[in-house]
């Protein structure tokens, strides 16, 4: 049915890019070079207080320092 209403397939991964291969396929070589995407491709850093709910940064930001 993809082609019949014009879609096509996407993935979309999430994670935290630490060492391995996820962090060497999509961000950065082991010297810390950014890798260079396909055109297709994206890398979207976003960060913990890129959220725009104030509340839920503060309420997730204490559970984490919670945890270490």
């Amino acid at each position: 049915m993809m082609s019949e209403f014009g879609l096509v397939p996407k993935i979309y991964i999430t994670g935290n890019p630490q060492p391995g291969w996820v962090k060497d396929r999509y961000v950065a070589d082991e010297m810390g070079e950014k890798i260079k995407l396909k055109d297709n491709q994206a890398y979207i850093q976003a960060t913990l207080f890129d959220n725009p709910d104030p509340v839920f940064v503060e309420l997730y930001r204490k559970q984490l320092e919670d945890m270490g």
